[in-house]
């Protein structure tokens, strides 16, 4: 008896199926079995029993951590630092600046030299040459994680590329610009300046800014509508000299020198700059955590809201870290590659809230070439196996 009501319930379902004149289900009318089936789960033609559905999807793409520097070199992560699935150079061989013996070049002025990545619409860019370079030189790099990236605009000198609002902007006396996720770029109509450029950024402050850095705030850069024109600041009422980086939270921009504990502010997009303290300590990179501004050194994590104030916290681990990069979940990764000791004292270390840094296993294949420029994006799952 129970067979011949399994077999009826059969039919009358395989006959409801195929009526294409009968009424639509109502919600109480529809089966909806109790199973959380993600959005892009592939599901057979024919209703197929809810209990033969995989309810895990692997996820088409993943993070990964990129780290490029001078030499070309080019390392990426899928697990935080703990293993790289590739690491790679022009040449392993040589020592920059005739570091740790035998005779090399002068790295931050070669074809091969890189000062900045950026990841955006499932890339990575990164630039390649710094100085007079060959026609078939230079340029810029790009890839979607995999170790096979593709030169384009070659013959061209940049340093530093930031990606925001859909768009790539690399920095050079006449900058380019993607809209289509790396595939073309386009200069600008004509140069902005002549000399070195030394990096590029974008802000999140109002509807977005790109910053082409330079020696001094006054002589920066910026767009303010994503790379169809360039302007420079109204009014810089402060000094900043040597080592500019930029930081940025969404309502305030911060050129600095980390190392001289000096700091130019600016609310405005970057039309007008007035001089900020920074904490006296500081020396890594700073970034934003969608609430605060952080920073390091000297073992504490210095934090603030608005850059006019900063409160510190005693930080343990994580010795000496600059270069520092954030992910969207909070994951930090501390890079420690510095004049002297990249090829026996790099590190690399990890932290989830910025106050415990831990070194990571594949901390010591940090040790090689400087490393210049880092990134974090999502990269096809494939890369990383």
């Amino acid at each position: 008896m129970a067979r011949f009501s399994t077999f009826l319930a059969l039919v009358l379902s395989l006959t409801a199926c195929g009526d294409d004149d009968g009424p639509e289900p109502t919600p109480t009318d529809a089966a909806t079995p109790d199973l959380a089936v993600a959005d892009d789960a592939a599901v057979p033609d024919g209703g197929a029993d809810a209990g033969e559905v995989d309810a895990f999807v692997e996820p088409a793409t993943t993070r990964a951590f990129v780290f490029t520097g001078h030499m070309q070199r080019r390392m990426l992560t899928c697990d935080d630092g703990e293993t790289f699935v590739y690491d790679v150079s022009a040449d392993d061989d040589v020592r920059c600046w005739n570091m740790a013996g035998g005779e090399g070049p002068d790295c931050d002025h070669h074809p091969t030299s890189n000062n900045g990545a950026a990841y955006g619409a499932g890339r990575f860019v990164t630039t390649s040459g710094w100085g007079a370079i060959e026609p078939d030189q230079g340029g810029l790099w790009v890839s979607d994680g995999a170790n096979d990236w593709t030169q384009v605009s070659p013959g061209v000198t940049y340093n530093g590329v930031a990606f925001g609002n859909d768009v790539f902007v690399a920095n050079a006396g006449r900058p380019a610009v993607s809209r289509d996720g790396g595939e073309t770029w386009e200069p600008v109509p004509e140069n902005l300046y002549y000399g070195p450029s030394r990096g590029a950024f974008f802000a999140p402050v109002g509807d977005g800014v790109f910053v082409m850095q330079r020696d001094l705030v006054q002589d920066f850069w910026f767009s303010d509508d994503d790379g169809a024109t360039f302007w420079q600041a109204d009014s810089v009422d402060c000094t900043v000299e040597g080592g500019l980086a930029v930081a940025a939270s969404d309502a305030v921009l911060f050129v600095y020198d980390s190392g001289d504990s000096a700091a130019c502010r600016s609310t405005d997009g970057g039309h007008t700059w007035t001089a900020a303290p920074l904490p006296e300590g500081l020396s890594s990179s700073i970034v934003w955590t969608g609430t605060e501004l952080w920073g390091w050194g000297a073992g504490k994590r210095f934090r603030s809201v608005d850059g006019t104030s900063w409160e510190e916290d005693a930080s343990e681990g994580g010795g000496g870290i600059g270069r520092v990069l954030r992910a969207e979940d909070g994951t930090l990764l501390g890079v420690v590659s510095r004049w002297g000791g990249y090829y026996g004292d790099s590190h690399l270390y990890r932290s989830t809230d910025g106050l415990v840094w831990t070194e990571t296993g594949g901390s010591a294949a940090l040790n090689g070439h400087p490393i210049r420029g880092t990134a974090v994006g999502e990269v096809p799952v494939s890369v990383c196996e």
